[in-house]
């Protein structure tokens, strides 16, 4: 995938009505394919149905937001080191599906706030790792593919506001410090989020869950529940009498 130019978005938003210091530098590239410009409206988007505040004007210090489908984490600090956090959850509902495998959907979602001392540890993981300054995927020959989940990262200070996105980390496919970077990131938020996950998996009604991935989540209702144990002791039984 060849780089085009780095597009910077500044004009975008001053036509958009947005006030933007002109010392600042926003900075989001656009690839031949669209990928990284398309991640950014796929996240704006989804930063609006949840009600998240943009940080590209954002009062903080330092703001980050670390995304991938399903899932949107958020950090920042102020002036004072003072931390604050959130982790974000969402799905479609199928509601109906037809024939031809189009069908209605309602996005369901929600937001937990993060103790200030896990916000903490995150934000100084991610600075300690030097998250924030890991070049841009095509600039470092990073892979792009179809399978695995791209991780989106989002970066915004006084002076500067950057938008970059990386496809699988941790998968195997790149043998560099910046991929052992990302994969430590990776793994340290994810038993942090896994944990608010849970939460949110519990709280919905029975039926047929997308996050966009390749893979949907169903919450069965009492009568697959029934039937599931049902299996799981026939299953039991056969075991025993082998």
């Amino acid at each position: 995938m060849k780089l085009i130019k780095p597009i910077l978005f500044l004009l975008l938003m001053i036509s958009s009505g947005m006030a933007i210091s002109q010392s600042r530098h926003i900075y989001v590239k656009t690839y031949k394919d669209g990928d990284t410009t398309g991640w950014y409206k796929w996240h704006k988007e989804h930063l609006a149905k949840m009600h998240l505040p943009d940080i590209m004007n954002s009062e903080d210090s330092v703001s980050f937001r670390i995304a991938h489908e399903g899932m949107i984490l958020s950090i920042s600090t102020n002036k004072d080191n003072l931390y604050k956090g959130s982790v974000s959850f969402y799905f479609d509902k199928i509601i109906k599906q037809n024939e031809y495998g189009a069908h209605k959907k309602k996005f369901v979602y929600k937001t937990y706030r993060l103790p200030a001392d896990t916000a903490k540890l995150i934000g100084e993981f991610f600075i300690g790792q030097e998250i924030h300054k890991i070049p841009p995927a095509d600039s470092i020959n990073w892979r792009n593919g179809n399978d695995g989940t791209t991780y989106m990262i989002e970066y915004s200070t006084d002076n500067e506001y950057t938008f970059k996105d990386y496809w699988c980390p941790g998968c195997g496919y790149e043998q560099s410090a910046y991929d052992t970077a990302l994969t430590a990131l990776k793994k340290y938020i994810t038993p942090i989020a896994n944990k608010y996950e849970r939460k949110f998996i519990e709280t919905l009604k029975p039926g047929t869950y997308s996050d966009g991935s390749i893979m949907d989540l169903l919450v069965p209702n009492r009568k697959m529940n029934r039937q599931y144990k049902k299996s799981m002791k026939k299953q039991k039984k056969a075991s025993f009498a082998k």
